[in-house]
């Protein structure tokens, strides 16, 4: 199976089909949470989320220090918590695409092991918590993986703000999950 992303148009395809990314199928539980947000700020917001998980995947894979002082900050956070916590990434960025109908995609943010434990790991940069949303966005993430074989043991959210670094365990919400999924189901096909 050969999956694309398109960061753009925040587009996936899967085998030259468009196909709904976990972000796409909450986009309702998302738009209520973020309602009478100004658009400018929100898409400052993502511009400095995108940053943040860029200087992560740089930081790990490469090597490389940022040399903006805001992503800096950031990262700075995540170094702290990943050595307070153990944190230790297996796998980072990674697209996976359902095995099962209806078809969709994302992007993992990370797969990590804490002590003997293999898990689930989204980084979020938001200045407040949407743990309900989280739950949701992680449901998804965990179908994704365990269709793909990876069986994520815990899920947890890196939350980094302007001012700290923590580490929020989050049980995912799969029965909002699948009512989602279930949605997408009845869908009329062209």
């Amino acid at each position: 199976m050969h999956i694309e992303f398109i960061e753009s148009s925040h587009t996936y395809l899967v085998n030259g089909i468009i196909v709904p990314s976990v972000t796409q199928i909450m986009r309702a539980d998302s738009d209520e949470v973020y309602n009478g947000i100004p658009p400018h700020i929100l898409e400052k917001a993502a511009e400095r989320g995108t940053a943040v998980h860029r200087a992560i995947y740089e930081y790990e894979q490469l090597g490389f220090y940022p040399t903006d002082e805001t992503v800096k900050d950031y990262l700075n956070r995540y170094i702290v918590v990943k050595s307070i916590s153990r944190l230790q990434p297996v796998r980072q960025e990674f697209m996976l695409c359902s095995t099962s109908e209806p078809r969709f995609a994302g992007t993992v943010d990370m797969l990590a092991t804490i002590g003997d434990k293999t898990i689930l790991l989204d980084v979020k940069t938001s200045s407040a918590l949407h743990r309900e949303l989280w739950a949701i966005q992680l449901a998804g993430y965990d179908q994704l993986c365990r269709e793909n074989g990876i069986e994520p043991q815990e899920h947890y959210i890196l939350h980094l703000n302007g001012k700290r670094g923590k580490l929020y365990q989050i049980i995912p919400d799969y029965a909002k999950w699948e009512e989602l999924i279930e949605s997408l189901r009845t869908l009329p096909t062209d």
